[in-house]
């Protein structure tokens, strides 16, 4: 929806210069009304709550025929609760809110914004009191990689939160190639998981995973994680940030499957070697 954003996250490379035309109106419009059979429309940025025509876009999509209309967020913007009322109104149904420790002044310091954290509670909140359902967004990075369970327990005891969602870092951005040290280490990022999603099935706690994430299915079979089924993506080059490795040759998700990022194949080569021998 908008490539602009009113964080500057360590690892994301929101608030580029890019094509104007990229994200117009007359361009996302259409892309929004032809729905086919699509019950679910998921709406992303940049941070979406800063475009100007956010609450039209949601308008747009329940007269559509949405039955779910879902936004991937910060929450800052939430905080305000005038504007939580006229997009619950516009017909938002959930807000993915991104958060990425518990820790307020090491989550401000991730955001690059001070004060975002406590916004972004105020928005959850707020979002709640609208009846707006609220999933947490964690992104697996070096800096979190070892409390990600301890994550989830902070927003389900603290929010009640019942759903996450649960991705590695995507490694194919200018931020994070001038800082590979983002990267989190695949089998102990792989480790944590595991406990995360013992802990939300023990809990009876949501959690959802991408099909199209930075690590492939296989990577998540061999902790018998499970993963959403392949969902349709709009506005994203997948092919040329990945490889395929000599395990994906007779891979029964290669017609789905678009392979590794690349700076994560040696970390699945060395865990579905370990599961063959």
């Amino acid at each position: 929806m908008t490539s602009e954003c009113n964080q500057d996250c360590i690892f994301c490379d929101s608030n580029a210069e890019l094509n104007p035309n990229l994200y117009s109106e007359e361009r996302i419009m259409p892309l929004i009304s032809k729905r086919g059979d699509l019950k679910r429309l998921n709406i992303t940025g940049g941070e979406p709550t800063v475009s100007k025509n956010f609450e039209k876009f949601v308008r747009l999509a329940r007269r559509s025929g949405y039955e779910k209309i879902a936004v991937l967020t910060n929450g800052n913007n939430f905080e305000d609760y005038q504007f939580v009322s006229k997009i619950k109104k516009a017909g938002l149904t959930e807000a993915i809110v991104s958060a990425y420790h518990y820790d307020s002044k090491i989550s401000d310091k991730i955001s690059r914004l001070r004060g975002s954290f406590l916004r972004k509670k105020e928005g959850i909140k707020n979002l709640q009191k609208m009846g707006v359902k609220v999933t947490i967004n964690i992104v697996i990075y070096r800096g979190n990689q070892f409390i990600i369970q301890k994550l989830v327990e902070y927003f389900h005891k603290s929010f009640g939160i019942k759903s996450f969602a649960l991705s590695f870092l995507e490694t194919n951005c200018k931020n994070v190639a001038r800082n590979p040290a983002l990267i989190p280490n695949l089998e102990e990022g792989m480790a944590e998981l595991k406990n995360t999603v013992e802990y939300c099935e023990k809990n009876r706690l949501k959690y959802l995973i991408p099909y199209h994430g930075a690590i492939p299915i296989c990577i998540f079979e061999t902790q018998k994680i499970k993963v959403l089924k392949p969902e349709s993506v709009i506005g994203e080059d997948f092919d040329s940030s990945r490889i395929r490795i000599s395990f994906c040759q007779n891979c029964k998700e290669k017609k789905y499957c678009k392979g590794f990022l690349k700076k994560y194949a040696l970390g699945g080569i060395n865990i579905l070697s370990k599961m063959r021998k």
